[in-house]
């Protein structure tokens, strides 16, 4: 009885330690775009990068900064750091990278998968990343 009592207390406790963030809902609460992004495909014109790379990861941190994580086949691993800032109406990301922000690039994320499109030289960087 005492551990059924301690339980419904611990989640008292939690419920009322949470901010109050908008209008209180879930989706506000858990931010649900917040976490580890796999790369699935990463294609520079019509040739894909993937078969290169052990992995290529991105995570969203709660403090809006990010990490991207890519280890070359053969290689060492490597991080690039970041901010971000997520825009829930359009459903965007935006990334911010460099000693002054000097890259900063809008990207779709909906729905738990991540759509990086750039163009580098007179091809096509697409990248798709999904939320794990």
């Amino acid at each position: 009885m005492k551990l059924k009592y301690s339980i419904c207390a611990l989640f008292a406790a939690l419920l009322f330690a949470l901010p109050s963030c908008g209008n209180g809902s879930l989706k506000d609460i858990t931010k649900p775009y917040l976490g580890a992004y796999e790369c699935e495909s990463a294609k520079l014109g019509e040739k894909e990068y993937m078969d290169e790379f052990s992995y290529i990861r991105l995570e969203l941190n709660l403090d809006e900064t990010f990490s991207l994580y890519y280890c070359p086949k053969g290689g060492q691993k490597r991080e690039e750091t970041g901010t971000y800032v997520y825009d829930e109406k359009e459903e965007t990301l935006q990334l911010s990278a460099g000693e002054n922000g000097e890259f900063k690039r809008k990207f779709p994320l909906k729905k738990g998968v991540l759509t990086v499109s750039l163009t580098i030289g007179n091809k096509i960087l697409l990248m798709k990343f999904e939320q794990k």
